[in-house]
């Protein structure tokens, strides 16, 4: 029932073969330790060298999300277009984790003075390793938020509703009665934002042929890494390892790389200082 499980689409990528391989072993040797193998049969294989795959960035850039931005605000104002507006909408203003988003819910917004005076809107969020961090967020984050709540006749004011009202919700059916919200889970998450970004293609495909074929591939942990692009050039370092719960400051590293065109920049006006191409 998970849309990440998906066993016949090829063949395991040279990374998956390989921990595959690492649990085999794991396992043997665990059965070995207990006696109810005599020896570890993997012991004799000989591990395989592997070739580190080339990186690829799992990004938008600024100019495409802009695409994807418009084209969202283009929809019509319908429970399902409504819905994908938060769900993308907030993915890339919190850079939250799949199964984050689909556990988000009311009572883990928070809003309260900062220690500059000013009021501050915040989340904790329940991440990987089952730990919890707070969360930064923007107030068009709310806005989203508040927007769709609205819509869906629970109110303006967030922390009025029930605790356990969660913030991207399946559409009521018809024998959903009066407001209310029921959780989707990752997987449904990941189809509707998938679908959202191959419609936004499909939109731009005969104007921007290449910037449709990028959002073509793009899925819900590329908003968690364009939030960590765009973040990294105005927020430190440490801060946003804090916002992502990252465990090791080198994951966050990742994303401290120049955008491309700023990097093709810097280099023509090294190397082209007429502007030539």
């Amino acid at each position: 029932w998970s849309a990440q499980w998906r066993p016949f689409e090829g063949p395991l990528s040279a990374r998956s073969a390989e921990t595959a391989l690492t649990i085999l072993s794991s396992m043997c040797e665990w059965l070995t330790r207990r006696r109810y193998l005599d020896s570890n049969p993997w012991d004799g294989v000989p591990k395989a060298t592997r070739t580190p795959s080339m990186p690829t960035s799992r990004a938008l850039s600024r100019h495409h999300w802009s695409h994807v931005e418009t084209w969202l605000y283009a929809l019509p104002s319908d429970p399902a277009s409504n819905r994908l507006r938060l769900l993308m909408g907030f993915a890339y203003r919190s850079g939250l984790r799949e199964a984050e988003l689909a556990a988000a819910k009311v009572e883990w917004l928070r809003h309260e003075q900062l220690d500059d005076g000013v009021w501050g809107w915040s989340m904790m969020v329940l991440g990987k390793r089952n730990k919890w961090r707070e969360v930064m967020l923007p107030d068009s984050a709310i806005d989203i938020i508040r927007e769709s709540f609205v819509q869906d006749g629970l109110g303006a004011d967030l922390l009025a509703c029930p605790p356990d009202t969660p913030i991207i919700a399946a559409l009521p059916s018809s024998t959903t009665k009066g407001p209310g919200r029921q959780p989707l889970t990752p997987g449904r998450i990941y189809e509707i934002v998938k679908e959202g970004f191959s419609r936004c293609a499909d939109e731009i495909a005969s104007v921007e042929p290449s910037a449709s074929a990028r959002l073509r591939k793009a899925s819900t942990h590329w908003l968690r890494h364009t939030y960590g692009t765009h973040a990294v050039e105005t927020m430190p370092i440490q801060i946003l390892q804090m916002q992502m719960g990252h465990e090791s400051p080198t994951t966050t590293a990742i994303y401290a790389k120049a955008e491309k065109s700023r990097r093709q920049q810097a280099v023509r006006a090294a190397f082209d200082p007429t502007g030539k191409d």
